[in-house]
């Protein structure tokens, strides 16, 4: 079922159930009034019929039925099929038996044994009886009487209601529909033009207008996913064109060699050269692919790896050790004195070979580009979270070009000649996301670089759960 279609039914269907309560509650007391209108009259016409016969004599017949013409006053007219008995009360025993042959109950021979007065409805029709103390000794007056106006009137007024909660309910279908088209038609634009965004016009986005409401608000996050996917696409271009660029040299150069070797006879050692060329492009391209697959799985979802906890302090010394046999590990200097006395501190859950990675991604680079200047590696503790500083004094970075040093393959300008990839500082930065961590680096041209790492520890995790 659509939106709409549940908005109008919700609806008509509370709007008609409200209707249904208000003109149920307009019969009944319309019913009630009626019929208290009605018994109102009946009491007058009762007292005034006792009146006359308090004041009239000889009105009795030996039926026990009124034979005087002016029992029906003047001054109140006679009710619809009404009836009057007046009936002479020896005892108690006839009473009762007067009662019951007028059809009526028991209780009403009760009613008026205790008060004088009693009154009763069957069958539409009402009666009311008294007990009066006459000249000829105790008698009973009996009215009785049919509503005949009150029921066409409620019989009339039941009809109009009816007739009144279809037409209703009729209009109330046509303006339910009318609203809920109304009250979706910005969601409707919204999709319409959600729908006719493709890759190639990413840059349009929905208008979110003045409003504050949650159409603007529903506007505003479409465009803030617009621009996501715009960033992503952007990002995704450059990423191709730049893979698809470095991975066609080592290739040119394979093929190159090649066909150098088959255009012309060449003696053994020429032949080792050829081969030592293409092993060294094809090594290339083999760590041009290898890092492709690692800037790969390590995306943002975090999945893949299995989490355990493991020492920060712990990392930075394997890193140290393993810089010491590749070469520069001699000029970085471990700085673990200010490391708490709870290990807790300094430890979190994640994954220690992708952190050993993105950690040792950032010290190779700042021994790389610090000369043979020392790199100075510091762990400590900062309350929830984990700190981790690597500072150099090497050639540093253009400070318009630190906002892109992320992206995977850039490469600073003042590092192009050297050799690398620019996967280092991508892949760290990944994997530092994937801890819940931050990395922000700061630089002077000429003076070094600073890279500062956050991440939390076992306790700021259990925040962040």
């Amino acid at each position: 079922m659509r939106l709409r279609t549940r908005i109008t039914a919700i609806f008509v269907l509370l709007t008609a159930l409200l209707l249904l309560g208000v003109f149920t509650f307009i019969f009944l007391f319309s019913g009630f009034y009626t019929q208290r209108e009605f018994q109102v009259r009946m009491e007058g016409r009762l007292f005034q019929l006792a009146t006359e016969l308090e004041t009239t004599p000889g009105v009795l017949t030996t039926s026990g039925r009124v034979s005087t013409p002016g029992l029906t006053p003047n001054q109140q007219p006679a009710l619809p099929e009404e009836a009057v008995g007046v009936y002479p009360v020896p005892s108690r025993p006839d009473m009762a038996r007067i009662v019951t042959n007028q059809g009526l109950p028991d209780a009403f021979t009760r009613d008026l044994l205790a008060g004088g007065t009693a009154a009763w409805e069957q069958g539409g029709r009402y009666y009311r009886g008294t007990l009066l103390d006459l000249s000829q000794g105790e008698t009973l007056l009996l009215l009785s009487a049919r509503d005949t106006y009150g029921l066409n009137k409620q019989r009339n007024l039941l009809n109009l209601l009816i007739l009144a909660y279809a037409l209703s309910l009729a209009c109330l279908l046509l303006l339910g529909e009318y609203f809920a088209t109304q009250a979706l038609s910005p969601i409707n634009r919204i999709i319409r033009k959600v729908q006719s965004i493709r890759a190639g016009n990413l840059d349009d986005r929905l208008e979110v207008g003045r409003g504050k409401d949650e159409l603007a608000e529903l506007a505003g996050t479409f465009n803030n996913m617009l621009d996501r996917l715009e960033i992503a696409f952007d990002q995704q271009s450059r990423f191709i064109n730049n893979a698809s660029h470095e991975l066609r040299n080592p290739l040119t150069a394979i093929l190159g060699l090649t066909e150098v070797g088959q255009a012309r006879q060449r003696d053994a050692a020429s032949y080792r050269e050829l081969l030592r060329d293409i092993e060294r492009e094809a090594q290339r391209l083999d760590h041009l692919v290898d890092g492709l697959l690692q800037l790969a799985q390590t995306g943002e979802s975090g999945k893949g790896f299995t989490a355990v906890p493991f020492r920060m302090d712990e990392i930075a010394m394997e890193i140290k050790e393993a810089m010491t046999v590749s070469g520069p590990g001699g000029r970085i200097r471990l700085d673990l004195e200010e490391l708490p006395e709870d290990a807790r501190g300094i430890t979190l859950t994640g994954s220690p070979t992708l952190f050993k990675v993105a950690l040792g991604n950032i010290v190779e680079n700042a021994c790389k580009y610090s000369g043979n200047e020392p790199v100075q590696l510091r762990v400590l503790n900062d309350g929830n979270d984990i700190l981790i500083l690597v500072a150099d004094k090497g050639i540093g970075i253009p400070s318009g070009e630190l906002t892109n040093i992320f992206e995977p393959f850039y490469r600073g300008s003042n590092v192009r000649s050297s050799r690398g990839y620019g996967f280092g500082l991508p892949m760290a930065y990944r994997i530092i996301r994937l801890h819940h961590g931050d990395i922000r680096i700061s630089s002077q041209p000429g003076k070094g670089t600073l890279v500062t790492i956050r991440v939390p520890n076992l306790q700021g995790q259990r925040g962040l759960a």
